[in-house]
């Protein structure tokens, strides 16, 4: 499968689904994809900067989440 839009809501839903799984790292995986793939992609940072929080790492959180925030209408 080819990268774009449809891939990375794929790869969301994925992530947020292995998430929920308590799957951690795999979600990371899947979330770090996406920002392979195309690294301004809001929603995927935002989806990293989730996860750090569940992580307990408050300060990669507010850097995914403030990039997230940066490329939401870009």
């Amino acid at each position: 499968m080819s990268a774009g839009p449809d891939r990375h809501a794929d790869l969301l839903a994925k992530g947020a689904a292995l998430q929920d799984e308590g799957r951690l790292d795999d979600a990371e995986a899947a979330f770090r994809q996406i920002r392979a793939e195309k690294p301004d992609h809001a929603e995927g940072l935002h989806a990293l900067g989730v996860l750090a929080l569940v992580r307990n790492d408050p300060e990669s959180a507010v850097t995914h989440l403030a990039w997230s925030l940066r490329h939401r209408h870009a």
